[in-house]
C-alpha cells in the first residue's frame, strides 16, 4: 500500500472520530433550540435525525461542514433565504424545502428546511450542490 492511502485512511478514521464527538456535542447543545432568520417568519428546530443527517452528507469541505453545525445558530441566522422548493424525494411528511444559502470554507453550500405538513420547520441537512438551490 502506497502512503497516499494510507493517508487517506488515516483521514477517513480521523474525520469518523470527529464526527462522532461533533454528533454528541451537537444533540446536548442543539435539539432545544429554535433557530432564526430575519427573512424567514418561522421558528426552526433541528433533530436527532437532522443532526445526523448533517453529519453524514458528502460535501467538499466535509470537515468545516462538520464542524459548522455546531455554530449552527449564527450560521443559519446569517444565511440568505433563496425561497421554497418541492422535496425532490416526495416525503409523505414534507409539504415542501426551504433553501437557504451560506458559506463554508469560502464557499457556497446551501442548508434545507423542511416544512412539514403539521407547520413545523425542521433543518434536514446540508449541500454543496447547487441542485438544491429554487429555480
Amino acid at each position: 500500500m502506497n502512503c497516499s492511502k494510507v493517508d487517506a485512511k488515516i483521514n477517513v478514521i480521523e474525520i469518523s472520530k470527529e464526527r462522532k464527538i461533533i454528533r454528541a456535542e451537537a444533540r446536548a447543545s442543539l435539539s432545544s433550540k429554535s433557530f432564526y432568520n430575519a427573512n424567514f417568519p418561522h421558528q426552526v428546530k433541528i433533530t436527532g435525525a437532522g443532526i445526523k443527517e448533517w453529519l453524514n452528507q458528502p460535501h467538499k469541505h466535509i470537515r468545516e461542514k462538520n464542524r459548522e453545525l455546531l455554530n449552527l445558530e449564527k450560521l443559519f441566522n446569517e444565511s440568505k433565504y433563496l425561497g421554497p422548493t418541492i422535496d425532490k424525494k416526495k416525503r409523505e411528511d414534507v409539504a415542501c424545502s426551504h433553501i437557504f444559502e451560506t458559506i463554508i470554507a469560502n464557499e457556497k453550500s446551501w442548508i434545507i428546511v423542511h416544512e412539514k405538513k403539521w407547520g413545523e420547520y425542521v433543518i434536514h441537512s446540508i449541500s454543496d450542490s447547487d441542485k438544491v438551490v429554487p429555480k
